[in-house]
């Protein structure tokens, strides 16, 4: 449902959201900046990826993910 009245219709602004946080969450992990945030927002963009049902290396990022917020 979700996807198909607001995801699909608004694609254009997912296209631009999803580059510019994996950016922003980079930037942040690399220059040390809100390092536990920035770690967190990616465990919470990985997790939307991994239940979007993407095949890829996402559950292995999402372990070791868990393992920088703990550290």
């Amino acid at each position: 449902a979700f996807l198909e009245h607001f995801a699909l219709p608004n694609v254009g602004l997912f296209n631009f959201l999803v580059p510019y946080g994996e950016f922003l969450v980079g930037l942040g992990l690399i220059l040390g900046t809100f390092t536990t945030f920035a770690a967190l927002m990616g465990f919470v963009m990985n997790a939307a990826f991994l239940f979007s049902g993407t095949v890829s290396t996402n559950a292995q990022m999402l372990i070791l993910e868990v393992l920088v917020l703990v550290a």
